[in-house]
C-alpha cells in the first residue's frame, strides 16, 4: 500500500474518529444498535397481541394494535434519544477527556457535530417500532394517507419540539450531571402548551390553527435550536479554556 493511500485512509479514519468513539462508547456499538432495532418491536407487539389473545375479547384489532404500538414506540424513542444526547458531553466531562477532544483539528462546532453524528444510528434505531407500526397501519388501513399527513405543517411541530428539547438538554447537561432531560422537557413542553392555549383563546380561525400557527412554531423552534447551538459551543469553549 502506497504512502499516499495510507495517508488518505488515515485521514478518513481520523475524520470519523469522534463519531466512532461516540458510537462505540456512548451508544454501545453494533450490538446495542441491533438490540434497539429488534427488541422493542418484539416486546411491544408481543405484549399487545398476547394480551388480546389471552383476554379472549375476539379477533385481534390490528389497527388499534398498530396505533398503540406507535405511541409506545414513540415514548421509547424519546427516552432513548434524550438519554443518549444527555450523555454526549457529560461522559467526556466525567472522564475529563473533553478538553483533549477539543484540541483535535477543526473548530468546536465541527468537532461537536462529529460527536453528535455518532449518536444518529442509535437514535434512528430507537424509532424502529414507530416505523414498523406506521407501515403496518398503511398496509391494514387503505384510508391511511401518509402523504396527506406529511404535507401538514402541524405534523412537524412535535418533531421541532423534540429537536429543541435535545438541544436544551445538551446545554443543561454541561451544568447538571443529572436532571437535564426532565428539566428541558418541562420547559419546552410548557412553552408549547402556553402558545397553543393562547392561540386557541385568541379565537384563531381554522386556517390559522392549521397552517400559520404550526409554521410559526417551526420557525421559532429553528431559531431556538440555532440559539442553543451557539450557547452549547460557547459553554464548551468555556469549559475547555
Amino acid at each position: 500500500k502506497s504512502v499516499r493511500d495510507r495517508k488518505t485512509s488515515g485521514g478518513r479514519v481520523h475524520q470519523q474518529a469522534l463519531a466512532w468513539k461516540t458510537y462505540q462508547h456512548i451508544t454501545g456499538g453494533t450490538i446495542w444498535l441491533g438490540i434497539r432495532i429488534v427488541v422493542p418491536p418484539l416486546v411491544i407487539y408481543g405484549t399487545l397481541i398476547g394480551g388480546q389473545i389471552l383476554s379472549d375479547f375476539g379477533p385481534i384489532e390490528w389497527q388499534a394494535t398498530h396505533i398503540t404500538a406507535f405511541w409506545l414506540g414513540g415514548l421509547l424513542f424519546f427516552f432513548n434519544a434524550t438519554r443518549l444526547s444527555g450523555r454526549l458531553l457529560t461522559s467526556e466531562m466525567s472522564e475529563k477527556t473533553l478538553a483533549s477532544l477539543m484540541l483535535l483539528p477543526g473548530s468546536t462546532p465541527e468537532l461537536l457535530l462529529k460527536m453528535a453524528l455518532g449518536l444518529l444510528p442509535a437514535i434512528v434505531a430507537g424509532g424502529s417500532t414507530m416505523m414498523i407500526s406506521t407501515f403496518c397501519s398503511m398496509a391494514t388501513d387503505s384510508s391511511f394517507e401518509l402523504l396527506e399527513l406529511l404535507i401538514e405543517p402541524a405534523f412537524y411541530v412535535p418533531w421541532a419540539a423534540f429537536a429543541v428539547i435535545l438541544h436544551l438538554q445538551v446545554l443543561f447537561s454541561t451544568w447538571f450531571r443529572y436532571g437535564s432531560m426532565p428539566l428541558a422537557t418541562f420547559i419546552v413542553v410548557t412553552v408549547y402548551i402556553l402558545v397553543l392555549m393562547l392561540a386557541a383563546s385568541g379565537g384563531g380561525d381554522g386556517e390559522f390553527m392549521r397552517i400559520a400557527l404550526p409554521l410559526g412554531l417551526l420557525v421559532s423552534s429553528t431559531l431556538a435550536c440555532a440559539l442553543f447551538q451557539r450557547a452549547i459551543i460557547a459553554r464548551v469553549n468555556e469549559l475547555v479554556s
